[in-house]
C-alpha cells in the first residue's frame, strides 16, 4: 500500500497533500503494526503525530519554500521518532532519556541493516526464507512467466472483451519518466518492507542494562578552558548593553548611522549564540554539570549569549523598522525566537541540575511546539499586510511592490490583492504600479490552472481565483 502510494502521489509531487497523504498513511501502518505485533509500548510516542499533523497541514495550504523544507524535515523526525519510541523497550521519558539517539536515527532513517534477518531468522514456524528458498522462487517465477505469457494470449484470442479489458487495464507505454518512476517504485517498496520489518524486531526487544560512562577527569582544563571563555563572552555582553541602550544619538555620535549599526554583525551575533549552545551541549555531556565552577561558567556564558541574542533581535528590528520587512528578515527573527528559548531552558537546566537527557527532552517538545505553532500560519501573507499597512499610513520608505508581487509565493496574493483593490491605494511611493502587479499575476506559470493537481496547495487555488476577480475588473 505505501509503495501505490509513493507511486500514484509521492514519485510526482514531494510537497503539498501528496506529501501529507503519504506521511498520515505511513503514520498509520507504523501504528497498525506496532499495536498488532507486540501492543504499543511508549504511549507517549503518539504526541509525535502533533507536530506531523500540524506540519502536514502546513505543507498542504501553503506554497512557501521556507514552509515546504519545514515541514518535509517536521514530517521525517516525528515519523522516525513516532516509528522508533512506539516500538522500544518501555520507557519514561519524565526521566530524562535521550530522545534522538543513535539507533533512531539508524533504524528508521537507514533500516537495512536488519532487513537481512527477514531472510534467515526463523518466523515462528520450522522453516527458513534462507538463499536457497529464494533462488527456487525465482527459478519456478522464470518458468512460470512464458506459460503465463502462453495462456494469457490464447485466452484474449478467445475472448474478445477479455482482450478489450485486459489492454484497457493493462496497456503500458513506457516513457523514460515512468522507468525512472518505476525503478524509485521498487527503492520504496523494499525500503517500506525493511521499515516494516524493523518495527516487528525491536517491538520483540527487551531493556538491555548499559554499563555506566567513565567519570570524566579533565576538570581542570575544564575549568581553564571555561574561565577563558566566559570572560569572553561577559564582557561582550556588557559591551552590548552598554551601546543597546544608549540609543540612535550616542551611536551616530561614533560616526555611523542606526541602521549601519543594526544591520552590521547580526548573523554574526546569530551564529555566535548558536555554537555557545552547542559548546555547552558538549560540556553538558562531558561533565554532566556536576562540578560548581564549571556549572558557574556554563550559566555566565549561557547568560551572556542570550544577551546577544537580544542584541541582534534589535539590530534586525530596528532594520526592519528602517527598510521595511522581506521574508528572510521575517524568518530570521524566527530563528531568534528559538534560539533564545533554548538559551533560556539551558539556563534552567543549569540552574535546577537537569540531566543532559532530560534537556534534551524538553528542547525537543519546546522546538517541536515551536514549529507545529509556526508551521500553519501564512508567513508569507504577514510580510506582506506589514509592509503595505505602513505604506498606507505613510510610515517607512518607499514601498518595493515588485519585491512583494514577484518574489512571495501565491501564499501572499489575496493579501496583497485585498489592498491593490482599496479605493484608496495610491501608487506613488512604490516602484510599479497596480496595473503592472496584475499583469505580472497574469502571466506568472504557478497560477495556472491546467497544472497537476498534486503540485497545487491551496494557496495556489485561492491565488488562482482572485486572479480571476481581476482579469474581470
Amino acid at each position: 500500500m505505501i509503495a501505490v502510494a509513493f507511486h500514484f502521489l509521492l514519485s510526482y509531487s514531494i510537497q503539498s497533500w501528496p506529501l501529507a497523504i503519504f506521511a498520515i498513511l505511513v503514520a498509520i501502518g507504523t501504528i497498525v503494526v506496532s499495536f498488532v505485533v507486540k501492543g504499543i509500548r511508549n504511549s507517549w510516542a503518539i504526541l509525535f503525530l502533533v507536530p506531523l499533523v500540524c506540519a502536514s497541514i502546513g505543507t498542504s495550504l501553503y506554497s512557501s519554500d521556507a514552509v515546504k523544507l519545514i515541514s518535509f524535515l517536521m514530517i521525517v523526525l516525528s515519523l522516525a521518532a513516532l516509528a522508533y519510541w512506539l516500538t522500544a523497550p518501555s520507557t519514561d521519558w519524565k526521566k530524562g532519556l535521550p530522545l534522538w539517539n543513535p539507533r533512531l536515527l539508524v533504524e528508521t532513517v537507514w533500516p537495512f541493516p536488519r532487513y537481512q534477518l527477514l531472510f534467515s531468522e526463523p518466523m515462528g514456524t520450522k522453516h527458513k526464507i534462507n538463499g536457497k528458498t529464494l533462488l527456487q522462487m525465482l527459478i519456478g517465477l522464470i518458468v512460470a512467466l512464458p506459460v503465463f505469457a502462453v495462456f494469457a494470449t490464447l485466452f484474449m484470442d478467445g475472448d474478445l472483451f477479455f482482450q478489450e479489458m485486459v489492454n484497457r487495464w493493462f496497456h503500458i507505454s513506457m516513457t523514460e519518466d515512468d522507468v525512472v518512476r518505476l525503478f524509485f517504485d521498487l527503492v520504496i517498496l523494499v525500503y517500506a518492507s525493511a521499515f516494516f520489518w524493523g518495527l516487528v524486531r525491536r517491538s520483540r526487544e527487551v531493556v538491555v542494562a548499559h554499563e555506566p560512562r567513565t567519570p570524566f577527569t579533565e576538570i581542570v582544563a575544564a575549568r581553564t578552558f571555561l574561565c577563558v571563555i566566559t570572560a569572553l563572552f561577559v564582557v561582550f555582553a556588557g559591551f552590548q548593553i552598554f551601546y543597546l541602550f544608549q540609543g540612535s544619538e550616542y551611536i551616530q555620535a561614533q560616526g555611523t548611522t542606526y541602521s549601519q549599526y543594526a544591520v552590521s554583525g547580526y548573523s554574526q551575533l546569530c551564529a555566535a549564540a548558536a555554537f555557545s549552545f552547542l559548546l555547552l551541549l558538549v560540556l553538558y555531556r562531558l561533565t554532566k554539570m556536576e562540578d560548581r565552577w564549571i556549572n558557574l561558567g556554563s550559566y555566565l556564558i549561557a547568560a551572556s549569549s542570550f544577551i546577544s541574542t537580544l542584541s541582534a533581535g534589535k539590530r534586525l528590528w530596528l532594520y526592519v523598522d528602517a527598510y521595511g520587512f522581506t521574508l528572510s528578515r521575517w524568518w530570521g527573527a524566527q530563528g531568534l525566537l528559538v534560539i533564545c528559548f533554548l538559551l533560556v531552558l539551558l539556563m534552567v537546566c543549569i540552574q535546577q541540575r537537569k540531566t543532559l537527557g532530560q534537556l534534551i527532552t524538553y528542547s525537543t517538545i519546546g522546538v517541536a511546539t515551536l514549529l507545529s505553532i509556526t508551521i500553519v500560519i501564512n508567513h508569507e501573507a504577514l510580510v506582506a499586510n506589514y509592509n503595505l499597512r505602513r505604506h498606507m499610513a505613510y510610515i517607512g520608505p518607499r514601498l518595493d511592490l515588485t519585491y512583494l508581487a514577484t518574489s512571495l509565493s501565491s501564499d501572499a496574493v489575496p493579501a496583497i490583492a485585498s489592498f491593490l483593490a482599496r479605493a484608496d491605494w495610491r501608487d506613488e511611493q512604490t516602484n510599479t504600479s497596480r496595473q503592472q502587479v496584475y499583469m505580472l499575476w497574469q502571466n506568472a506559470n504557478s497560477y495556472s490552472p491546467d497544472a497537476d493537481p498534486r503540485t497545487l496547495t491551496l494557496s495556489d487555488v485561492r491565488a488562482h481565483l482572485v486572479i480571476n476577480t481581476l482579469e474581470k475588473r
